[in-house]
């Protein structure tokens, strides 16, 4: 994934998972702040049953989204408590993460490496 859809699925974390508005997103690695709007919004996020008609699977015991851009690139996205995954379809990229308070840890499988962020 490129660094603005990582920090897309941060922000989706942070908001799904901290069950909170999130105005501002800190981007460690581009020692960037992100403001809401344009910069991080994805369009629609909707619940999910466990399996998709693109294919991929999801846990039934995971709270499951769908989540929708402007283009109609969407990711697949679990959450159990403050732990995350997903799939990136636009990028084919699996990611994995956690939410404790206000930071975020991502692995991008696709990069092989993980991006920390700060609500």
């Amino acid at each position: 994934m490129n660094a603005d859809r990582r920090a897309r699925v941060a922000y989706l974390a942070g908001s799904l998972i901290g069950k909170r508005e999130i105005h501002s997103l800190y981007d460690r690695s581009r020692e960037k702040t992100l403001t809401g709007g344009k910069n991080l919004d994805m369009i629609r996020v909707s619940r999910l049953a466990e399996k998709r008609s693109c294919g991929v699977k999801r846990d039934p015991q995971g709270n499951n989204f769908c989540i929708i851009n402007e283009a109609g690139q969407h990711l697949c996205f679990s959450v159990y408590g403050r732990i995350f995954d997903g799939y990136d379809h636009q990028s084919h990229s699996h990611f994995s993460g956690t939410v404790l308070d206000e930071f975020i840890s991502l692995f991008d499988y696709g990069a092989s490496d993980y991006f920390c962020y700060r609500i």
